[in-house]
């Protein structure tokens, strides 16, 4: 099975990505510290501040992706699938500190103890009123999230999905819990199932507009022999360590590997690049910024 990819984004430690169409990415850094929405968007976000952390990442790349805020008149069935591999750690620590005050547990902490809290906020965010899954995953979390987000479409249940892959737990956090530091990341993938051109122009409007798409990914069964695998995320290039306040930044570990080979084909690679994830059971493929379309139905 197969399907485009419209729009990508992703953070990584200090640095912002976002590809569109057949472009090369544009790379901004963003400030240390905690992450704040001026760093990946001028659109008003109030709330963003008060939301917890999975959840502020997993917005935050949907926008990079090219997701817009809902209106009352523009909402979509687009499914979300996430995959995370700590989960909301950090979150439930909070909240359980609440719990030691004289006035009580937090009401406004415990709705982000669960992952699932990160996709109704982006459901909330973006209007998107499809099926939403969150699953725990081991080693890469990309090509877990990427093959959930084609089985979701191959199903017949969505005819689009944002596909979401975050870990954002602070390092004391997962050094309590027995876990190994990691550095923040998340990445968003819009998919869809439809052909690269759109008939309807109010459709082709809503999706984000036509033109080249940013990405061709496919789903093998079975370990595809002779493909090359993604490049060591040490061989890559990858933000620059912070300081040991900025809790953003961590050790590249297996789980970004994914990450790191789409940013790096994405921003400097050249079309026709293919990114080999593999995965429980199979493999995906990402061919990244495709020199032909066509055939973008599934398959």
């Amino acid at each position: 099975m197969r399907a485009w990819a419209q729009g990508i984004g992703w953070i990584l430690g200090d640095a912002a990505g976002s590809a569109q169409g057949g472009r090369r990415a544009d790379v901004t850094r963003i400030a240390r510290g905690p992450l704040s929405w001026g760093d990946v968007s001028r659109a008003p976000f109030p709330r963003f501040g008060r939301l917890g952390l999975l959840a502020k990442y997993a917005v935050a790349a949907a926008a990079l992706a090219g997701c817009r805020p809902a209106s009352d008149h523009r909402k979509t069935a687009t499914a979300i699938v996430l995959t995370t591999a700590s989960g909301v750690l950090s979150s439930d620590a909070a909240f359980l500190r609440t719990l030691r005050r004289d006035e009580g547990p937090s009401p406004l902490l415990f709705p982000y103890s669960l992952p699932t809290a990160a996709l109704g906020e982006v459901s909330l965010r973006y209007g998107f009123t499809g099926p939403a899954d969150a699953e725990y995953a081991d080693g890469d979390l990309l090509g877990s999230a990427l093959q959930a987000g084609l089985a979701r479409l191959a199903a017949g249940t969505a005819r689009d999905v944002l596909v979401l892959a975050c870990e954002a737990n602070d390092p004391d956090v997962l050094a309590a819990f027995g876990l190994a530091e990691g550095t923040h990341l998340a990445v968003a993938v819009r998919l869809t199932r439809d052909g690269l051109v759109e008939s309807d122009p109010t459709r082709q409007a809503a999706r984000g507009g036509g033109g080249s798409p940013t990405a061709l990914v496919r789903y093998l069964p079975g370990r595809g022999e002779n493909l090359v695998e993604a490049p060591a995320p040490h061989r890559l290039p990858a933000p620059a360590r912070a300081s040991e306040s900025d809790k953003r930044h961590g050790a590249l570990g297996p789980e970004a590997r994914g990450v790191c080979g789409l940013a790096a084909l994405l921003t400097a690679g050249p079309p026709d690049s293919e990114l080999v994830l593999p995965t429980d059971g199979g493999t995906v493929l990402v061919l990244c910024r495709p020199s032909e379309a066509g055939g973008g139905q599934i398959s």
